[in-house]
């Protein structure tokens, strides 16, 4: 990655200002009668796709958050078993359950 992950979110805010106003614009000649043009439609598109792929993106980031969240629950259920909490260490347990269902269900 060439960018500090912090310039993305900024990236993406310009660019979300930017298709706002491209959506102003195209909404006020729309509601004055004009046509769109083939132009904007190839815009629409490759905008709508772009954001496909990022909504993608995020959700497999959700999944593998989750799956990390279950993982870690797991650890620390057979740390405090191995401490002699093992109240504390199912509630771990079911956290791990929890969030590991969780992302199951993101991928059907």
């Amino acid at each position: 990655m060439t960018s500090m992950r912090g310039e993305e979110p900024a990236e993406r805010a310009r660019s979300a200002a930017r298709r706002i106003e491209e959506l102003q614009e195209r909404r006020r000649r729309l509601q004055a009668g004009d046509a769109p043009t083939h132009e904007e439609a190839a815009r629409a598109k490759a905008a709508a796709e772009e954001q496909q792929l990022r909504n993608e993106r995020a959700a497999e980031r959700a999944k593998q958050a989750q799956r990390t969240a279950a993982d870690r629950h797991r650890e620390v259920a057979n740390l405090l078993d191995r401490t002699g909490h093992a109240d504390r260490a199912e509630e771990h347990r079911q956290a791990a359950t929890n969030d590991q269902a969780a992302a199951e269900e993101e991928d059907s």
